[in-house]
């Protein structure tokens, strides 16, 4: 019954004219459409019998109670943003700062989410002292080794039981298929995939090892990686599942090739996580990239400053729709589904490529209410219900 209720105000709303909008909200005209309402059913509960919703989460959010209080009902897992990077857990040789993965696990421990640790090998976020020694020079392959075991085998070591699944590996393959020629590749070459994958199965044989990347929507990329997993399962590696991240446009990628790298993957026997979800308003501003936006035409790159209007608002809407469309088509093959922010104010799309722009690129607004999005994705399941 809340479900229908919920749509019908929707509808109610979305009929009215713009004027009728712009002095209405939506709470007003369906007053019982509130924050406390739609709780009642946390958003994951929707996903029970297709794969489990989760967020992207990081420990300053605790300072908000209104966020993690929106956090802790609707989502049912956390990965960590940025806590289990290297140069965060590590960034002295020998000396292991937990004081952030620790606030994260323990939260998700009480409010029973279960966490994923994102991530253990990057090419990014890797301190100064990691890959070369006191001598200023490269690190020997041996070398460079050891301080991978060690961190890795120190930080699933003291998470064993608690951390359900790792981001082993993140962002390996370029868009050309070709190996990103990273410090660890560069010194230790192509093997530092199998290695990190070895000493992750050793460290802790009951968790999940996953693989992590974006741009799988394009064919070159994505036969590189399918080929890598084979290659580690050929080692007697179980790979349970590869991520790729869902930073989309209204218009990019195509939603078939979406559905084709579910497909291709799903064929080597893992399964498939959508790791970092959201659907960005904004033009691309790739050419400017880490500029502010006030280097930059506002009006041209930050262009829903005063807020999302109601057609924008309903593109995104559809877009997500037809996403979820395939996702629920395909829900068999995939384990997890992360929103890469809970709500429109913390999303990282207000700071990427461009920062300081005001972006709406999550399910839920900056008040943890729910946009238009929400609705479509609640009908898709409505009709999906295994």
């Amino acid at each position: 019954m809340l479900l229908r209720y919920l749509l019908l105000c929707s509808l109610s709303y979305n009929l009215l004219s713009y004027e009728q909008k712009t002095a209405k909200t939506k709470s007003e005209i369906c007053p019982e459409v509130t924050q406390v309402n739609l709780a009642a059913v946390p958003f994951y509960a929707h996903f029970k019998g297709h794969f489990q919703l989760g967020t992207g989460f990081t420990p300053s959010y605790l300072k908000d109670q209104d966020l993690t209080r929106h956090i802790f009902k609707n989502f049912s897992s956390l990965t960590s943003e940025n806590a289990f990077k290297f140069s965060i857990v590590q960034p002295h040789h020998g000396s292991f700062d937990f004081s952030q993965t620790d606030l994260i696990v323990d939260v998700a421990q009480k409010e029973k989410k279960e966490v994923v640790g994102h991530t253990l090998i990057w090419e990014t976020m890797n301190p100064s002292w990691l890959f070369k020694g006191a001598d200023g020079k490269d690190r020997s392959r041996q070398e460079l080794l050891k301080i991978m075991k060690d961190h890795i085998f120190t930080v699933m070591g003291r998470y064993r039981g608690k951390v359900k699944g790792w981001d082993v590996v993140n962002e390996a393959i370029m868009k050309d298929g070709t190996y990103r020629e990273s410090d660890w590749y560069r010194i230790i070459g192509e093997d530092y995939i199998l290695k990190a994958y070895q000493f992750a199965a050793e460290a802790d044989p009951e968790a999940e090892l996953y693989y992590n990347d974006y741009g799988l929507y394009g064919e070159k990329k994505l036969l590189a990686t399918v080929e890598m997993i084979k290659k580690l399962q050929e080692q007697g590696l179980n790979i349970h599942t590869v991520g790729f991240q869902g930073h989309l446009m209204l218009n990019w990628p195509a939603v078939s090739d979406l559905e084709r790298a579910i497909v291709e993957l799903n064929k080597l026997g893992v399964m498939v996580a959508v790791t970092e979800l959201d659907v960005t308003v904004l033009p691309g501003a790739w050419e400017h990239l880490n500029k502010s936006i006030k280097e930059l035409d506002s009006h041209k790159y930050n262009p829903y400053i005063g807020g999302l209007p109601m057609d924008v608002e309903k593109k995104q809407a559809d877009r997500y729709r037809e996403v979820f469309e395939v996702l629920l088509r395909h829900s068999e093959k995939i384990s997890r589904v992360t929103l890469w922010a809970p709500n429109d104010g913390v999303s990282w799309m207000n700071d990427f490529p461009v920062r300081g722009r005001r972006d709406y690129a999550a399910v839920f607004d900056r008040k943890n209410r729910v946009k238009k999005s929400y609705f479509e994705i609640l009908t898709l399941l409505k009709n999906n219900n295994p």
